[in-house]
C-alpha cells in the first residue's frame, strides 16, 4: 500500500484540498481506499499527465516499489526522493514505475 499522499501546492493548483489530515501509512491508504484509487499512481494520474519514467524531469512527480509498497518521489535530477516505509528515501531515478509531468 502506498506511503505518502502528494497534497502540495502545485503550480498554483491544490487538487486535493479537501483532504483531512492523516496518521502515517496506514492513514494514508485509508484515504486512497475511500477515494477510490488503488495506489499513490492511480491518485496522481487523476490528476497529472502521466509521462514515461524515462522523460521525468526535475520537480515531477512518480512512484517507486519499496519493498514491495509503493512511495510517492520527487524527480530531483538524476535521483527521486520521498517517503517509503523505511523513511527518507533517495534512489536512481530509473526505479520509477510511473512519472507525471508537474506544471
Amino acid at each position: 500500500m502506498p506511503f505518502w499522499i502528494w497534497r502540495g501546492r502545485v503550480s498554483g493548483a491544490r487538487p486535493y484540498a479537501d483532504l483531512p489530515g492523516y496518521d502515517g501509512a496506514a492513514g494514508a491508504a485509508r484515504l486512497l481506499v475511500e477515494r477510490g484509487f488503488a495506489g499513490i499512481g492511480d491518485a496522481l494520474a487523476a490528476v497529472l499527465p502521466e509521462v514515461p519514467p524515462a522523460l521525468a524531469q526535475r520537480g515531477d512527480v512518480g512512484v517507486i516499489d519499496e519493498n514491495g509498497e509503493e512511495a510517492g518521489v520527487v524527480v530531483i535530477g538524476a535521483d527521486v526522493l520521498g517517503m517509503a516505509p523505511a523513511g527518507l528515501t533517495r534512489v536512481p531515478r530509473a526505479r520509477l514505475k510511473r512519472a507525471f509531468r508537474v506544471g
